[in-house]
């Protein structure tokens, strides 16, 4: 399963359904979105396929998409699109 971290990672407040077009579109990517990612993917037993595109964003979301990242138990690989800058790199790393 493919999941993107594109655009800004922002924390948990910005998922919501009226920023769900923002998420789509690549400009944003709450922490909660990639949690609930993670958690499809591991339902349906997929690879979890993680393509980051960012420019980085809040410290504190980034880390806690790390460690759900770090956590899940399932085959994981990540790509690096056009960027990792700041947080995201931390990611990739």
């Amino acid at each position: 399963m493919r999941i993107n971290i594109r655009g800004v990672i922002v924390d948990s407040s910005y998922d919501v359904d009226y920023m769900l077009s923002y998420i789509q579109r690549g400009v944003i990517t709450p922490e909660s979105y990639f949690r609930k990612q993670l958690e499809i993917a591991a339902k349906s037993n997929e690879t979890a396929d993680v393509l980051i595109s960012s420019y980085g964003g809040n410290v504190i979301a980034g880390n806690d998409m790390i460690v759900a990242f770090k956590e899940f138990s399932g085959t994981k690989s990540v790509t690096v699109g056009a960027f990792a800058a700041s947080m995201a790199a931390n990611f990739v790393l």
